[in-house]
């Protein structure tokens, strides 16, 4: 999971190396952007309109999440974290990038 996706510059790396990997976005302008830089990549990608404080997933259903240059623009990243340690499974990785 890609928290904080943005227009895709990390997401659009990773589905070209075949990564499978889901987006979220609060932003609809910057998931547009994503759409348009996926599709001039024949990439076909997976992205969420909401916000990481309440995500819609269910519990334990990612083994990778990562979050570049996002938390700093997020209010209460602490419902964030607690949003992350629900819907990761046990034991996995969570990466975290601050400027």
């Amino acid at each position: 999971l890609d928290i904080g996706c943005g227009d895709g510059v990390w997401y659009l790396e990773l589905r070209r190396r075949g990564v499978e990997v889901i987006g979220i976005d609060v932003s609809s302008y910057d998931l547009n952007k994503l759409k348009e830089r996926a599709k001039k990549l024949n990439l076909k990608p997976e992205v969420v309109e909401a916000d990481a404080q309440k995500m819609p997933f269910e519990e334990k259903t990612f083994d990778k999440v990562y979050s570049i240059s996002t938390f700093e623009h997020i209010k209460d990243d602490g419902k964030v974290f607690e949003e992350v340690s629900r819907i990761l499974k046990p034991k996995v990785i969570l990466v975290i990038s601050i400027p």
